[in-house]
């Protein structure tokens, strides 16, 4: 999106100081600042999962990592 406001079609839009397209870098920073603390939580979760052995391992490790029902696992 940030890209069409730059380079693409939106280029010659003006903007206001009320818009949203002004808000857009600073709603895109959040969002990567976001994923970053979920990655690093998913990397530590990993981390944690794998000091288990065994069946509590594979269980975890489908649930949570993976996605995987009960069910499936």
């Amino acid at each position: 999106e940030l890209k069409r406001w730059v380079y693409g079609d939106l280029r010659g839009v003006r903007l206001t100081a009320e818009s949203e397209g002004v808000k857009l870098e600073d709603q895109i920073a959040v969002r990567e600042h976001d994923l970053a603390h979920k990655m690093n939580d998913m990397f530590d979760f990993k981390k944690v999962i794998s000091t288990f052995h065994g069946l509590e391992h594979k269980i975890m490790y489908g649930k949570y990592v993976e996605g995987k029902t009960l069910e499936k696992l």
